[in-house]
């Protein structure tokens, strides 16, 4: 992996200049790593406004639908790869996208993800969330996931 000026002459250095160089440099590219992942994320309001059109409703609604599909893909997004990885969360937004476009019917189709979603988000939101249980809420969700798709 090439590394940054800066912390090619902290690596050069024993002493607090070079240590301050180092830091600098793990600054430099973070800061660099974050701008290209940013630079990545779709807009949100063309992402609002592509939706409004599509599914032809309001600016609120859009707003709500877009905040709905996103919080229910965040558990799916963080979530370590499993057998299905990118998949699943491109497949499950699709679902999800046409689910709230049709005004989020109940026919069953996607209770058991809603039943695993307010689990793992009543636990996130609380005050002390352990990772083993996030853990444990999260691959609930995706088994949910996976059974709602196969459907």
């Amino acid at each position: 992996m090439a590394r940054n000026r800066l912390i090619q002459a902290a690596e050069r250095r024993d002493d607090l200049l070079g240590t301050v160089l180092e830091l600098a440099g793990v600054a430099t590219g973070v800061i660099s790593l974050l701008g290209r992942e940013w630079r990545r994320m779709p807009d949100y309001n063309e992402t609002r406004l592509l939706y409004q059109r599509a599914a032809d409703v309001g600016r609120d609604r859009a707003n709500a639908d877009t905040a709905l599909v996103t919080d229910r893909l965040s558990p799916l997004v963080a979530a370590p790869d499993g057998p299905r990885g990118d998949e699943l969360v491109l497949s499950a937004a699709r679902r999800l996208v046409h689910w709230v476009a049709d005004g989020r019917p109940e026919d069953g189709t996607m209770s058991e993800t809603e039943v695993a979603f307010a689990r793992w988000a009543d636990a996130w939101d609380s005050k002390d969330h352990p990772p083993e249980l996030m853990s444990e809420l999260t691959d609930r969700y995706v088994e949910a996931w996976t059974t709602t798709l196969r459907a």
